[in-house]
């Protein structure tokens, strides 16, 4: 065996293998971290987006629209078509003459 390949294989056992290992420890350390960040992050949307349903759920339960014969746009609508009929009326009666 060469000597320069045994000095890079000492070299490779000495440095970049414990230099490499300290990175994949890192990386697994860090991206637990990142995971359960994201974990929490996501439990707290989703409490919030509980509470934010409920809260609505809540508010639709108070809410109670008017039925839809007391709306006055129904109002002037019935107006409206009584008037017109009553005015059509009663020109044909006087124009009857």
């Amino acid at each position: 065996m060469p000597t320069e390949w045994a000095l890079e294989a000492t070299r490779l056992k000495t440095v970049t293998i414990p230099e490499l290992k300290n990175r994949l420890q890192l990386l697994e350390t860090t991206s637990t971290a990142r995971i359960n960040a994201l974990t929490l992050e996501l439990k707290v949307e989703r409490d919030f987006s509980t509470e934010q349903a409920r809260l609505l759920d809540k508010a639709l339960d108070t809410y109670r629209p008017e039925p839809w014969w007391k709306h006055p746009g129904v109002r002037v609508t019935v107006g409206l078509v009584v008037g017109a009929a009553t005015t059509i009326g009663i020109t044909y009666a006087v124009n009857s003459d």
